[in-house]
């Protein structure tokens, strides 16, 4: 328990330690101690003592599109310099992404560049993700479709765009300065990036979907990347999933929202306000399911913000 009495472990954290500790003693062979009649009556026990003292579970806060948009917008208008406008791109393209997908954080960071693809006829309506093993099916693929956005500054394809002119132009140089044993792969690489910075004067309230699909040396590479200290990307992925809640954390933090707002987003907000959203747009519960592949539609429902209690109810039939 905490100083002011409340507990200090959320249920879901306890269920993911005993997850975890199941996984290893499975994988060691041995029977998980967690799969006891002992422990289940206890975690049953906590749940029934938390509901009682009205404790329920700690959700994200959704990230809802007017917020993401005012994110991004001073993502932008902060980017002065060709470092400050790779890490503009970069960061963009990730929450836009995660947003519009729906992508829990570890299928983002996990994302080639190979795994995202214009589809649909006529006229590329579509931008595909594919989804290589997930939470809910982790030895299948499974696909994704953004369509463009109406705000240029959310649209997922410019988003996507505008940080693969990036990565591709970054790539390329790096890999023919290598080729041609050139002493400084990277500073290749840098030019090419200011090159690209500098050549993109299209502003971000402007949309680039048009834009001819940059060439790539290998698209089996990663596509949301670290920055290192000079502000050129690496070739390797993300590989902490928190990277994702702290970059979010700290955008919103620059686009001015109070402190306990930003505390209140977590990894998990993007694809909850994305499941917000939508129910909230009237889009059945089933597709809504269906685009974040819930296995159980009761979890979808827990994004579902309207008032099933308000309005005609049956305490207003009982004439009182």
């Amino acid at each position: 328990m905490t100083e002011d009495g409340r507990p200090g472990y959320a249920v879901t954290t306890l269920e993911s330690w005993m997850a975890a500790i199941t996984h290893h003693y499975t994988a060691a062979g041995l029977d998980s101690p967690v799969r006891t009649r002992v422990v289940a009556e206890t975690m049953t026990g906590i749940r029934k003592q938390r509901t009682k003292a009205g404790i329920g579970p700690t959700k994200a806060a959704p990230l809802l599109a007017h917020t993401l948009a005012a994110i991004v917008t001073a993502i932008d208008e902060s980017a002065v310099g060709w470092k400050a406008q790779v890490a503009a791109r970069r960061d963009t393209a990730l929450l836009v992404i995660g947003f519009a997908a729906g992508l829990r954080r570890s299928e983002l960071v996990a994302l080639w560049v190979s795994d995202i693809a214009r589809a649909g006829d006529p006229g590329d309506r579509f931008l595909l993700v594919r989804i290589r093993g997930s939470k809910k099916s982790p030895t299948e693929m499974e696909y994704v479709a953004m369509a463009r956005g109406e705000n240029p500054r959310t649209c997922p394809w410019c988003a996507v765009l505008r940080w693969l002119a990036v990565l591709a132009a970054f790539d390329r140089a790096v890999a023919r300065a290598t080729a041609r044993a050139h002493p400084d792969p990277a500073a290749a690489g840098q030019h090419a990036v200011e090159r690209v910075c500098a050549r993109d004067t299209a502003p971000a309230d402007v949309h680039v979907c048009e834009r001819a699909w940059p060439s790539f040396q290998a698209v089996d590479v990663a596509l949301l990347r670290p920055l290192d200290a000079d502000g050129l990307p690496h070739l390797k992925a993300l590989t902490r999933p928190a990277v994702v809640p702290d970059i979010l954390k700290r955008r919103a933090a620059q686009a001015g929202f109070d402190a306990p707002v930003v505390e209140t987003l977590k990894g998990h907000s993007a694809r909850g306000g994305a499941a917000t959203m939508a129910l909230a747009a009237g889009v059945s519960i089933n597709d809504v399911a269906k685009h974040l592949r819930h296995r159980d539609i009761r979890t979808t429902r827990g994004y579902d913000r309207s008032q099933p209690w308000a309005g005609n109810t049956a305490a207003d039939h009982l004439g009182l």
